[in-house]
């Protein structure tokens, strides 16, 4: 994760209402820990932009699983079809086999 702090570009910065970036009221710093290195970083960030960019980050894995949810349906959909198809010539087969069956009992009648 990288910073995402305006620094001296910041509109508060450049317009006197704070002296550095720290006292920048849109100005937060958390602090990470790698799980597989252990190493602590520090990420300075404008909470506008982060702000911005997890949404974008959240709508693109929605608009992701959108997708996959719509393949997977497409793919129930068409399993369902098949079934259907598979259970009504089950149906017919039985009943002709039935009628078979009745057709040989009247004849040895």
């Amino acid at each position: 994760m990288e910073d995402t702090n305006c620094g001296e570009n910041c509109a508060f910065f450049k317009s006197g209402f704070c002296l550095n970036e720290k006292e920048c009221p849109n100005y937060t710093e958390t602090i990470w820990e790698e799980a597989a290195t252990g190493k602590t970083k520090v990420v300075k960030d404008c909470a506008p932009k982060r702000t911005m960019m997890e949404q974008q980050r959240a709508i693109n894995s929605i608009t992701a699983m959108h997708g996959a949810f719509q393949k997977l349906k497409e793919k129930v959909e068409s399993l369902e079809t098949m079934l259907f198809q598979i259970i009504n010539a089950s149906k017919k087969f039985l009943q002709e086999q039935e009628e078979i069956k009745q057709i040989e009992k009247k004849n040895e009648d």
